[in-house]
């Protein structure tokens, strides 16, 4: 029987993985898993992405269903945290925060 609360051995995507919280969930998972991180660096830095990892510098509103070939988990910390920018343009925000994961080209369509 398989344990499926285990993340041990799986393919992991980590959106924002260049960033504070998400290269830290890249880092604890990439000794176990297949782990590909993808950011555009606009907040985060590349440093921050662990040995081990795939690294696809993209941002979260030009995925395409390809970013996510094999993925078990798709871990989404990418988005834009800055409070002014979500207030002056909701539609940024918006796109990045949440559009950006669920169009129709990203993971959604895949069937997965």
């Amino acid at each position: 029987m398989t344990d499926t609360t285990s993340l041990d051995g799986r393919t992991v995507v980590v959106t924002g993985g260049a960033g504070f919280i998400g290269s830290h969930i890249a880092d604890r998972l990439v000794g176990n898993n297949e782990v590909r991180v993808v950011d555009d660096l606009s907040t985060g830095d590349r440093g921050n992405v662990p040995a081990g990892a795939e690294f696809v510098r993209k941002s979260i509103t030009e995925l395409e269903t390809e970013d996510f070939a094999g993925a078990d988990v798709v871990f989404h910390e990418a988005a834009n945290v800055a409070v002014q920018r979500s207030v002056e343009d909701p539609e940024f925000d918006a796109r990045s925060n949440v559009l950006g994961l669920i169009r129709p080209s990203g993971p959604a369509s895949t069937g997965s």
